[in-house]
């Protein structure tokens, strides 16, 4: 079987490198053949080749040499815009396979902040966000999927932070969910660990900014302000250095 695909594999360059041999071959046979037709004042007809022994005619060592000199340099031509087309098409696909997980992200995003839950009489309900350095880090309670945990009640209310970390000079964005009710609340939702789940891959950014009523600012933290932003707007900043950006409202007050 190794065998038949090897041969399945080489077949169509040997039969580009017999065709350039067998042209040579017949233009050869021609050069010859005119050289006695002008002798003799007749044309060539596909007889006066068979009667030349065209046929039954092996190739030279030069005509094979000039045929694969002639295919190579066809193929590497033909090799190097193939892989130039190829590396292109990929580069493509990853900026919009990129730009897709983007967006998936922002409308998720949107979905968690206009379910945000946040009562100042509730301890274990939080809304804080700020920046550090060039990205924000944004903690928060909403009601969303609950993360089941054996030994811990089950609630539909889940804190949930998003923070970025730089890894082999590239950002990555994590998101970290925890029970509220059952885990301690000392604990920071983006502590910057492990158990947060790669969000996006190759950022430059994450910015977050919150509306007052007034102005937009880069920091919020419900339990000094006494209340949820009016509006919550997140930026990521592609490695492009293209922002794409949304703008979520907290809908329960």
């Amino acid at each position: 079987m190794t065998r038949e695909f090897y041969k399945r594999r080489n077949f169509p360059l040997a039969s580009v490198i017999f065709s350039f041999a067998l042209f040579f071959k017949f233009c050869g046979t021609k050069e010859k053949l005119k050289s006695r037709s002008r002798k003799v004042s007749s044309p060539l007809s596909f007889f006066d080749f068979i009667r030349a022994g065209f046929w039954n005619k092996g190739f030279t060592l030069i005509e094979l040499l000039i045929a694969v000199a002639i295919t190579s340099i066809l193929l590497t031509a033909l090799y190097a815009a193939f892989f130039s087309i190829h590396r292109v098409t990929e580069a493509v696909e990853d900026k919009l396979e990129r730009r897709l997980d983007t967006g998936h992200f922002l409308d998720q995003f949107v979905r968690e902040v206009n379910s945000v839950y946040f009562k100042d009489t509730n301890s274990r309900t939080i809304f804080k966000g700020e920046k550090k350095g060039p990205t924000s880090i944004l903690s928060f309670t909403c009601f969303t999927r609950p993360a089941l945990k054996e030994g811990s009640p089950a609630s539909d209310l889940m804190a949930v932070g998003y923070f970025v970390e730089e890894e082999n000079g590239e950002g990555i964005l994590y998101r970290e969910t925890r029970n509220p009710y059952g885990e301690d609340k000392s604990k920071p939702v983006p502590a910057g660990s492990k158990r947060g789940i790669e969000v996006l891959k190759g950022i430059k950014g994450f910015e977050v900014g919150f509306f007052n009523g007034k102005d937009w600012a880069s920091a919020w933290d419900a339990s000094l302000e006494k209340r949820l932003p009016d509006a919550v707007r997140a930026a990521v900043i592609t490695d492009e250095g293209k922002e794409l950006s949304a703008i979520a409202v907290p809908r329960i007050r």
